[in-house]
């Protein structure tokens, strides 16, 4: 059995990489998101090894979202990734539907995205798939929503949105 590794001996890389390599005296290259093994802190003598890839339904531009020990991967086509980082388990592999160019944020254990046509999706940050709502801003949406001061932001081709009620920010007075 194989060492397992912990949280902090990976390097999990979330954006498509290329390497050149050499099969058989021929170059290859491979795209995928993977994971780098630094095993612990042997770091500057030993090379990285590859801890696990994920070849299927990984995201070109959105960021994934990693907290404690699962990571969240939303592809740019609207499939959303489930994994455990220590051993690189899928946990689970669903369609939300649309396509993404902004990344998912974290608010409260939920994941809120919205596709490119303009569909707000939230969906529970946990170990198994749940959709909890989808709401339509019927405008083009390129962007990452954006969270400051209790609110959402969400900014499409033409408005800015902004969902929840904003935190009162303390003010302090100075007497001299």
């Amino acid at each position: 059995a194989g060492k397992q590794a912990a949280v902090n001996d990976l390097l999990v890389l979330e954006v498509p990489v290329e390497y050149n390599w050499l099969i058989g005296g021929t170059p290859v290259r491979v795209f995928g998101d993977y994971a780098m093994n630094l095993d612990g802190d042997d770091r500057a003598s030993k090379p990285a090894t590859l801890a696990y890839e994920m070849k299927k339904s990984a995201p070109y531009v959105p960021t994934g979202i990693a907290r404690g020990e699962l990571a969240w991967l939303w592809s740019d086509s609207g499939i959303l990734t489930c994994m455990h980082t220590p051993t690189g388990e899928i946990r689970y592999q669903e369609r939300v539907g649309g396509n993404f160019f902004g990344s998912p944020v974290w608010i409260d254990s939920r994941l809120f995205a919205v596709s490119t046509a303009g569909e707000l999706v939230i969906v529970e940050a946990s170990e198994k798939f749940n959709l909890l709502h989808r709401h339509a801003l019927n405008e083009l949406c390129h962007s990452t929503p954006s969270v400051a001061l209790g609110c959402l932001f969400i900014h499409t081709e033409k408005h800015l949105f902004s969902f929840g009620a904003p935190k009162k920010v303390a003010t302090h007075t100075h007497r001299y």
